[in-house]
């Protein structure tokens, strides 16, 4: 059975079609590794799609992937409601509610004209793009090989290499003051460019930012919980 299509948040002009995933398909799915969770999301997305409208999921940015993976699981769960748990910063108690999903997709929005900014640095233009799906692959992968400050700055130097189409030689070769400036101009654009469901992109990790939640023992103050985004928790299984 086909889900309603959506639109990319990040291409109003593309519709996506999903269908329910079979049986025979999550068999499939089952012994992927669950680490590499990227690479499930585009075998998950580019197996479900509607033939006529297929787009590759590399393509898409994290942001549409993201929502992409929300809109399946609203439109195939049975229960859109899920149990929250957070440390509270205003009275330093564990609050746990419930959290209608549903709410989710009142922070929606899509890009605002063009998927990418313009900067310049040193005179020199660079054009800032989301990071896609076959990035966000990449950088995962390097996640996994090994998570040490040498290897967590690899990363955001390889992020920035890829979302501005910057050479890693060229990255490397800036001093710490002229690659901090280039790492503040590309989080600026980044920041204009958001879509989708209102989220954080932490290296390779997201997370959702709930609506506010009021703490049950001040009235007066509301948490945005900050929920990391798992994909087989929108995945089905068997």
């Amino acid at each position: 059975m086909m889900i309603p299509g959506f639109t990319l948040p990040s291409q109003q002009g593309v519709t996506i079609t999903l269908r329910e995933a079979t049986v025979s398909d999550l068999l499939d799915f089952a012994d992927s590794e669950p680490a590499f969770e990227e690479k499930v999301t585009t075998l998950f997305l580019n197996r479900l799609q509607d033939k006529a409208t297929f787009v590759d999921s590399k393509e898409w940015t994290v942001e549409d992937r993201r929502f992409a993976l929300y809109w399946y699981w609203l439109h195939t769960t049975d229960d859109a409601e899920v149990a929250i748990k957070y440390a509270c910063g205003h009275c330093g108690k564990t609050h746990t509610f419930l959290q209608d999903y549903r709410k989710i997709g009142d922070t929606y929005q899509s890009i605002k004209g063009l998927p990418e900014r313009d900067i310049e640095i040193d005179g020199k233009r660079i054009t800032v793009k989301p990071l896609n799906g076959g990035d966000a692959e990449i950088l995962e992968s390097m996640a996994l090989s090994g998570d040490g400050r040498k290897e967590q700055a690899k990363r955001r130097i390889e992020h920035l290499s890829r979302v501005a189409n910057i050479p890693v030689a060229e990255i490397i070769a800036l001093t710490v003051k002229e690659f901090r400036a280039l790492e503040a101009s590309i989080k600026e654009a980044l920041s204009d460019l958001q879509h989708g469901f209102e989220i954080d992109i932490d290296g390779t990790q997201t997370s959702f930012v709930l609506p506010p939640h009021t703490c049950p023992n001040n009235k007066e103050v509301q948490t945005r919980v900050r929920v990391l985004f798992r994909t087989y928790d929108f995945v089905p299984a068997l």
